[in-house]
């Protein structure tokens, strides 16, 4: 089962064992053009009371974020909220959000989900994009309660 739309892709894998590579601060990426410094990867308290998940967050070697949730009951994806800053002398300014409405189907048990952060980057910058600091946060929610919460700090700088 795959979600998906231009800012990213998921996929959802059944059952699929859980990796726990090194935990880390910050990954830099050379992604053509551009390089790109991944940092931050972290699960965050969502904006409901409630939770149906357990979540983990970590990213590996390969800028690929690992995020496995454990849902406490049969749970339906209702929205999935992604809110853009840019960040300019320590100092987080809004730029932008999305939100997808009703992105899943229902989900029980574990599921571990793959973010490939090099394709997301390089298909949803493409060639047009400003170098930079820009936190990203993303709430995925149910109509009872969070699902999953997760920031992460991208960072683009010129290849040298």
């Amino acid at each position: 089962m795959a979600l998906a739309d231009d800012w990213m892709t998921v996929r959802i894998l059944l059952s699929a064992p859980i990796r726990e590579p090194h935990r880390r601060r910050s990954l830099l990426v050379d992604l053509g053009p551009y390089n790109v410094e991944y940092q931050n990867f972290d699960a965050c308290k969502g904006p409901k009371a409630k939770n149906d998940t357990v979540m983990t967050t970590v990213m590996d070697e390969n800028a690929v974020g690992i995020v496995n949730f454990t849902f406490f009951a049969d749970t339906k994806f209702d929205e999935i909220k992604i809110y853009v800053h840019n960040i300019k002398d320590n100092k987080k300014n809004f730029l932008w959000s999305y939100k997808l409405n009703e992105p899943c189907k229902h989900y029980s048990g574990f599921y571990n989900c793959n973010l490939n952060f090099k394709e997301v980057t390089s298909s949803y910058l493409g060639p047009s994009f400003f170098y930079g600091s820009y936190f990203f946060k993303a709430y995925l929610t149910s109509k009872k309660g969070n699902i999953g919460c997760f920031d992460v700090t991208v960072v683009l700088s010129k290849k040298k």
